[in-house]
C-alpha cells in the first residue's frame, strides 16, 4: 500500500507537463489483483486519486476502487464525476465508470439522473451517458433528450 503514494519519477517535471510515478502504476497494478482490500485501504486510494498529480495514476485508482469498493465506493465516484470540484478529478472518476461499467452496481446505474447528466461537462456527461446507455434503461435517453431537459442536445438529436 505505501508503495502506491510513491513519487519517484524517471524525470522532472517541467511546466504543464503530467507527472508520471511509475512505481505507484505498479502498487496500484498489484492492489488491482487482489480479490478485496480494507475498506481503510480504500478510504486511502481515494485520498490519494484526489491528490495525485500523475492522471494516469487517478484514472488507475478509480478504476480499481469501482471493482473493489463496492457500491458505496461506486457511488461516491458518481457524486465525484457530478459535483463541483476539479475537472480533472471530475472527469477521471467519470472515466473509470466507463471503463469498470461491468462491475457497476445496477442500482447505482439506475441512481443517475438525466437532469443530472443534462448540466454536467461534456467530457463527464459523455461518460455518463455511455454508462446509461449500456446498463441502464432506455427510458433515460429519452428523458434526456427532451427539451425541457436539455434545449441545446434536444435540438442536436432533432436535426441529426
Amino acid at each position: 500500500m505505501s508503495l502506491a503514494h510513491d513519487q519517484w519519477s524517471a524525470s522532472y517535471r517541467r511546466y504543464e507537463e503530467e507527472d508520471h510515478f511509475p512505481i505507484a502504476h505498479e502498487a496500484i497494478e498489484a492492489l488491482a489483483a487482489l480479490p478485496s482490500l480494507p475498506d481503510d485501504d480504500l478510504e486511502r486510494l481515494d485520498a490519494l486519486a484526489i491528490e495525485s498529480t500523475d492522471p494516469k495514476l487517478r484514472y488507475d485508482v478509480f478504476g480499481l476502487l469501482v471493482t473493489h469498493g463496492g457500491r458505496a465506493m461506486q457511488e461516491r465516484l458518481v457524486d465525484r464525476a457530478c459535483s463541483p470540484g476539479r475537472p480533472a478529478v471530475q472527469r477521471a472518476a467519470a472515466h473509470a465508470l466507463v471503463l469498470k461499467l461491468e462491475s457497476l452496481d445496477a442500482a447505482v446505474v439506475a441512481d443517475i439522473e438525466a437532469a443530472t447528466v443534462a448540466t454536467r461537462m461534456p467530457s463527464v456527461a459523455a461518460s455518463l451517458v455511455l454508462v446509461i446507455a449500456y446498463r441502464g434503461q432506455s427510458e433515460f435517453v429519452i428523458e434526456l433528450a427532451q427539451p425541457a431537459r436539455n434545449g441545446a442536445l434536444s435540438s442536436y438529436l432533432q436535426s441529426g
